[in-house]
């Protein structure tokens, strides 16, 4: 079964690069920060986001955590497209 699922994985993975090559960096890279930041708080690696900013700094707020993690997929999702 996991084979399965890692095959529809890389298929997707590889339909993002063809887009964002057929497109160009800059848009994609726009288009992909955006996709990221609002698939990537679906994971469940928001459990271990909030773990590890509250381990690195108790008195951080919940503000500056959104904004830290929204940040971070952004991020992800720019890089993520300059692998093309």
């Amino acid at each position: 079964m996991k084979t399965i699922i890692y095959f529809f994985q890389s298929i997707l993975i590889y339909t993002f690069f063809i887009f964002g090559k057929i497109i160009g960096l800059k848009l994609s890279r726009l288009i992909f920060k955006n996709i990221f930041s609002i698939l990537g708080p679906v994971f469940k690696s928001k459990n271990t986001l909030n773990n590890n900013l509250t381990t690195y700094n108790h008195n951080i707020t919940d503000k500056d955590k959104k904004r830290i993690i929204s940040s971070m997929w952004n991020n992800y999702g720019m890089t993520f497209i300059e692998y093309v």
